[in-house]
């Protein structure tokens, strides 16, 4: 008898084993994982994509972890996610991680000894090993359900779950909370299953905190996981600074912090403990690994000789044949000079011997020895002999010219044929090489040895503390990559900002409880990013954990919802209020907020309002597109840039600013225009799944568009679309001035959308805020630049002068 509609496989009514539910929907994972993995992956006949990395800064160690800031150009979001990347240096490839990226910069983080400056490198992202890391990982799942609380992840998946209670005879006090927190916290200690609903500024890091410290105090372990590393460490942050007394170990950070996480958060850091622990061994493991890094260049370049010398070996002998050559030539012309010259004074001695017995009186030259014949005979025999050797001087001398013609024509041959190498060809032979490397590659092994050693201690020092920890914070992606991870089970598992995680990898950690599982979030932020189009991927990547397990409205029994905000200007979460409310949650603002956010309301323009909408149709601004069909507005990037420009430029305290757009072709035009005017520290701009989860004193929200915005991806109403979810999330950043800009006219068309919050925030703007005409504040444009703006200086430079006649129009504003 087929299911109705409304009863999905994995539900406990569908009458299937728990077995069965599992097997279904780790199987339609894997369909959705696979198809995930084949659009991602390089075509066959295709390198793994590569990215030139400029200006790296070493920012900050912990532990054996280097984190480096460097410059790149813009690198689309779905490749980084799920990457396995590493970093090209030279000839050598290390493995890193991606801790933060904006639209110029990348963070990483690189367990190697760098050097502090990196002029260039290069980042290269292989298949994503990450998803076949949690395929392999769920099929782990299916296959030892013994090993793990398939139950308890079922559970969390099932439609039709209702919570079941826990036996908790007493809860730690919790009296700063507000008494929706506290229902949150009394239910989520006492039952198995809960959905915290906490809309934007409603106190979701507090109250996590505050769970987990009371989980710590009734003796019970906890895992705290969330999609972002951000999440996690300002979670952890909050922890310790409501309890910096924790003993040591007892709370773990596992995995890279992001790079702006507090200090003290980073001290629990596994691999800052884990150095703490180990200093002198880590101090060991470094020396060792330099003195392999020398030896593996050692190594390279002996190898690289040996390889030209045997390549090249024949000139080279001939150059040593005439080395040799040339030196006997020059030994024998040296012996033969010397001879000339000793034979040379014999003669004139003998010819001086016969000259003094010529003088004398023929009587005395009868007896005189030896006779005049024999020193006659001794000098024609020297005589000849010399005239001998002169001439073979002569001929050896020219010898010797050749040998040296002849060892200047083959040191040439052997110097253009072996430019690289650097070692005298000389001294070193091919054999004595060979006999080198081995000695060397002897030495490594040994060093290599004596290093995998020492990290086999540390990694028993890891597993000692993850293994004691009690409370244990990283990402969900670490759940199933970490070796560290793969045994330990957890009390209560604890899952922030639930909305963007993967619904495979919400699953697996799910099932590592024991006793509960916590999931926060909510269902009105952004769903996961999915980059393949199957139906498969649409419907287990691309949708939240509330969508598939059917978490719609605020009757289910699953939920417990906060109410009350604590982030925005009232004027500015009345909008967002109406979502929620169609979505039958109550949301209101704390009494006192409008009085917190006044400094910042009362920055102009319209000094008072929290919500302003800057309607821009007056001043005719044309919207275009790039080369890849992301739409663009330079009227609407002026206004952008001249608004923060000129609260930048007041006395007092700066706000914090944030530009978000829809389009990243708009966000790369205003990244280019604040820095040209020397903003880029001062506002942050990016697209809005960027600054889900973080908040800013004033947003200003740049809709692009100026045509019917109901045919845009702000107005889609396709079943995969979620445009309210994208404005939702853009509005809801805002603390205490949200500035819309927008063509009123082209937002009009999104009066009849389902969901039309955008156009609710315009209606609110004119009730209960502030609308200003765009040409009140940056003249309409009067020169066409095109596409050249995106790249070209000049065409920057003609666009933004006019900002300068702004400044008294603001004002006045």
């Amino acid at each position: 008898m087929p299911l109705p509609l409304d009863i999905p496989i994995y539900s406990s009514r569908s009458g299937e084993s728990a077995q069965a539910r599992l097997h279904y929907l780790i199987d339609q994972f894997h369909v959705a994982i696979q198809d995930e993995i084949a659009e991602r992956n390089p075509l066959p006949h295709h390198d793994a994509p590569t990215f030139p990395l400029r200006h790296g800064r070493r920012q900050h160690r912990t532990g054996r972890t280097s984190y480096f800031l460097f410059d790149t150009d813009p690198l689309p979001t779905q490749v980084l996610d799920h990457a396995n990347a590493s970093l090209i240096l030279g000839a050598n490839r290390y493995t890193c991680r991606i801790v933060g990226f904006s639209l110029d910069g990348l963070a990483l983080a690189i367990d190697a000894d760098l050097p502090a400056v990196i002029d260039e490198a290069k980042l290269t992202l292989d298949s994503p090993r990450l998803l076949e890391a949690l395929d392999k990982r769920l099929h782990d799942v299916l296959k030892h359900p013994h090993m793990f609380d398939i139950a308890q992840g079922l559970h969390a998946f099932d439609p039709h779950a209702t919570p079941k209670p826990l036996t908790v005879l007493a809860l730690p006090p919790a009296p700063h909370l507000n008494p929706e927190q506290y229902t949150a916290y009394e239910a989520a200690l006492r039952q198995d299953l809960t959905y915290i609903i906490g809309p934007p500024g409603t106190g979701k890091t507090d109250l996590i905190a505050t769970l987990v410290l009371a989980l710590h105090e009734m003796g019970q372990r906890t895992l705290l996981c969330s999609p972002t590393n951000t999440a996690i460490d300002l979670i952890i942050d909050t922890i310790l600074e409501k309890h910096p007394t924790l003993p040591t170990g007892s709370l773990l950070r596992v995995g890279s912090p992001s790079p702006d996480s507090s200090d003290r958060a980073q001290m629990v850091n596994l691999e800052a403990l884990t150095l703490a622990a180990n200093f002198q061994l880590e101090e060991t493991i470094a020396r060792l690994k330099r003195h392999l890094t020398d030896l593996d260049t050692d190594l390279d370049t002996a190898r690289a000789f040996l390889g030209t010398l045997e390549q090249h070996q024949p000139a080279i002998d001939a150059l040593q044949s005439a080395h040799q050559t040339a030196r006997r030539l020059t030994q024998a012309v040296t012996v033969l000079q010397h001879t000339i010259k000793e034979r040379g004074l014999v003669l004139r001695d003998l010819m001086g011997e016969m000259t003094q017995r010529q003088t004398l009186p023929a009587v005395f030259r009868l007896f005189s020895q030896p006779s005049r014949e024999t020193l006659l005979e001794q000098h024609f025999t020297l005589a000849h002999r010399q005239q001998q050797d002169q001439d073979a001087l002569v001929a050896l001398t020219e010898h010797v010219t050749a040998a040296r013609a002849s060892l200047a024509h083959h040191q040439e041959t052997v110097d253009q044929a072996t430019p690289v190498i650097a070692w005298d060809t000389t001294v070193w032979t091919a054999s004595e090489l060979t006999a080198l490397m081995a000695t060397l590659m002897h030495t490594r092994y040994t060093l290599l040895q004596e290093l995998h050693h020492h990290e086999q201690q540390l990694r028993l020092t890891e597993q000692d503390f993850v293994a004691q920890s009690q409370i244990i914070g990283t990402t969900l992606t670490r759940t199933y990559t970490s070796r560290l991870l793969h045994d330990q089970r957890y009390d209560t598992v604890i899952i922030e900002e639930a909305s963007m995680g993967a619904a495979p990898a919400i699953l697996h950690a799910a099932c590592l409880s024991k006793s509960r599982v916590i999931i926060v979030g909510d269902f009105l932020q952004l769903p996961p990013i999915s980059t393949a189009k199957t139906p498969a991927a649409r419907q287990w990547l691309g949708r939240s954990i509330y969508q598939i397990a059917n978490i719609q409205s605020g009757d289910d029994p699953r939920i417990v919802a906060l109410r009350t905000q604590y982030r925005m200007h009232p004027t500015i979460a009345a909008v967002a209020s109406r979502l929620y409310a169609k979505a039958g949650l109550e949301y209101h603002s704390a009494p006192n907020m409008a009085a917190q956010r006044k400094p910042i309301t009362d920055l102009a323009p319209a000094p008072g309002s929290a919500l302003i909408f800057v309607d821009t149709q007056d001043g005719h601004p044309t919207t275009l597109r790039d080369h890849a069909g992301s739409p663009y507005n330079i009227y609407h990037a002026l206004l952008c840039v001249e608004l923060a420009q000129h609260m930048l430029s007041t006395p007092g305290p700066h706000p914090s600013i944030t530009i978000v757009a829809p389009y990243c072709a708009q966000v790369k035009l205003l990244d280019r225009m604040l820095r040209h005017e020397g903003l880029e520290k001062q506002v942050r701009i990016g697209t809005i799944h960027q600054f889900q989860g973080s908040a800013s004193d004033v947003v200003i929200f740049d809709t692009v568009l100026t045509e019917n915005v109901s045919r845009s991806m702000l107005g889609s109403t396709s079943a995969d679309a979620h445009p309210h979810l994208l404005i939702n999330v853009a509005i809801t950043r805002a603390k205490g001035k949200l500035i819309l800009i927008g063509h009123g006219d082209a937002l009009s068309t999104l009066a009849r959308h389902p969901d039309p919050i955008l156009w609710d925030c315009v209606q609110q703007a004119h009730t209960r805020g502030t609308v200003i005409p765009g040409p009140s504040l940056v003249p309409a444009l009067t020169c066409q630049v095109g596409n050249s703006i995106l790249h070209s200086t000049d065409s920057l430079e003609r666009v933004l002068p006019t900002r300068q006649q702004t400044a008294p129009l603001l004002h006045a504003v």
